[in-house]
């Protein structure tokens, strides 16, 4: 029997109460949380009909069919030579295929597999951020043929570089583990990050296709020769023993990556890519996770379906637009070592026992090796947009910069500083637009002493001995009509404050209008339509505007 975490045991229920209410459903789960033993307990639990469940890697098909069958549920593979059926009279209750077996040649073995949908309760798919892409689609709507049937994906992350809705396949997000909640309970190592400036790496030139860096301009730029060698030789010096896993963005760059490193130390690397064959393949692999080589060169090959806990550093020789990739990437290396956090749950019971148990231990962390280059227009996803999601855009961005000044190794903290310096660059802004407002302030109060108030009024400006001053609420009131009050006395300012209610109550000129008409020989008593009138005719007559 598998002991089930607490969120594992969240996200069961979350999805029984969800598909309850909708048809289809998706949940988001980090790589290295457990998610191949969520659908092996769904499966066992939908007893209903039976279950399709839909991947499309070879290494996810046998790892899903492996714990399916290791809960005592029986499993057919439909893949390649591999028929789920292969007697008509003995139908497995779970069948796990590959999206590309099913719909190759117009769907045949799909129609022949489903030739009844109403026997099939559920369909799973694995890795479902794939689920919008056509071939995945056919399945789903060939399924959908039966009224009463659920879909319901898993995904480490839901994120699509193309844009595509995930909402044209699932109705409803069951339940959202992210990474960051992972590691606060303890499930997952925290990175270390450490950029890499490469001066000659220069991604501004290159397209997007599809939402992500592609084509022919990005492999000019990550084979250039310079280019390699400025990530392998720092690669091989940041690495400290096995285990170190490289994405690369085309064949040619890893080849001639794992060429260097070779030449740096014999025989410490090897390549895998899509044409590599499976046999060749699991080899690499079975000596990569036992150590005997140090570095795994891969490209597109381990982001799905492979897991080694003992991946001490990644390395991103692969720069990327898309979280869901850059998501993929780093998953392989935030696995604990094997049985540590589950081991003994009266050791590892909570939290805060099991982030303990992680920092004890021979990997306490995982590097995350990522190479700085000019971006230029394009906004690459770095550590900071990951583990950064509670904090605006802007913050996210200065973390980055000072992951990349090398000031910072760990993400939280760089977080944390970055909102600090925002923080306080706010309130610098604050005050200088305070002192901007208060020099302003001291000008127009300047300018308002250039003219004396008391010449418009027949009001005495000298002031009596021991005469009390003009109140606050005085000086605020007259200053909005132009007459500064501060240096008047309260008398002074009362016989002001009698002479706007006048004008005011008389249709007379204000203050402001009395003092420019008495500039232009004029009383100062004329009403308000008048001396906007011939002020008007004075301002035009010298070409400008009050």
């Amino acid at each position: 029997m598998i002991q089930l975490r607490l969120p594992q045991q969240q996200c069961i229920t979350a999805i029984m109460d969800t598909l309850r209410r909708v048809w289809s459903a998706l949940v988001v789960m980090p790589t290295g949380t457990g998610k191949t033993v969520v659908i092996s307990q769904v499966v066992k639990m939908a007893t209903k009909g039976r279950v399709l469940v839909l991947a499309h890697r070879e290494e996810l098909i046998s790892q899903l069919a492996g714990t399916i069958q290791a809960q005592g549920v029986e499993v057919g593979i439909e893949m390649a030579e591999h028929y789920a059926e292969e007697r008509f009279w003995d139908k497995p209750q779970v069948v796990v295929a590959t999206v590309q077996t099913l719909t190759a040649s117009d769907a045949r073995r799909l129609k022949a597999l489903v030739d009844n949908p109403d026997e099939w309760a559920l369909t799973i798919f694995d890795e479902a951020h794939h689920a919008p892409a056509a071939s995945w689609r056919q399945i789903a709507d060939h399924m959908l043929h039966n009224d009463n049937h659920k879909v319901l994906g898993f995904t480490a992350t839901p994120d699509r570089a193309d844009e595509l809705a995930m909402g044209a396949v699932f109705e409803e997000v069951a339940f959202n583990y992210e990474i960051r909640d992972a590691m606060s309970d303890g499930y997952l190592v925290p990175p270390k990050v450490k950029y890499v400036a490469v001066e000659s790496l220069d991604y501004q030139h290159i397209r997007t296709r599809a939402g992500d860096l592609s084509g022919s301009g990005l492999a000019k730029v990550m084979e250039d020769e310079r280019n390699v060698q400025g990530m392998a030789v720092p690669m091989y010096e940041e690495s400290t023993g096995p285990w170190n896993v490289v994405f690369c963005a085309t064949v040619a760059q890893a080849e001639d990556i794992a060429m260097v490193l070779n030449r740096l130390e014999d025989n410490c690397a090897r390549v895998v890519h899509a044409n590599t064959e499976k046999s060749e393949r699991r080899r690499i692999f079975n000596e990569f996770d036992s150590g005997d080589i140090r570095f795994l060169v891969n490209v597109a090959i381990c982001t799905e379906g492979w897991d080694c806990p003992n991946v001490r550093m990644v390395v991103l020789a692969s720069p990327t637009k898309s979280r869901a990739k850059y998501v993929q990437m780093i998953g392989r290396g935030l696995r604990p070592l094997p049985g540590l956090v589950d081991h003994s749950p009266s050791t590892c019971d909570s939290p805060e026992a099991r982030r303990a148990a992680i920092a004890a231990s021979d990997k306490s962390n995982c590097v995350i090796l990522d190479f700085a280059g000019n971006c230029g227009k394009h906004k690459l996803t770095s550590m900071a947009d990951i583990l950064g999601g509670k904090w605006p855009e802007e913050v996210r961005a200065r973390a980055d910069e000072l992951l990349k000044e090398g000031e910072y190794d760990d993400v939280d903290e760089a977080l944390e500083e970055a909102h600090e310096q925002l923080e306080a660059e706010a309130e610098r802004a604050k005050r200088d637009k305070i002192a901007k407002r208060q020099k302003l302030k001291a000008k127009v109060d300047y300018s308002t002493r250039e003219y004396n108030p008391f010449d418009l009024l027949d009001i005495d400006p000298m002031r009596e001995p021991g005469e009390e001053n003009a109140s606050d609420a005085q000086v605020d009131f007259l200053r909005k009509f132009g007459v500064n009050a501060t240096d008047m006395s309260k008398k002074q300012a009362n016989k002001f404050q009698r002479d706007i209610y006048r004008r005011k109550s008389n249709g007379l000129c204000t203050l402001k209008q009395a003092r420019w008409l008495k500039k232009f020989g004029h009383s100062g008593e004329e009403t308000f339509s008048e001396a906007k009138a011939i002020l008007d005719s004075e301002f035009a007559k010298k070409g400008r505007t009050r």
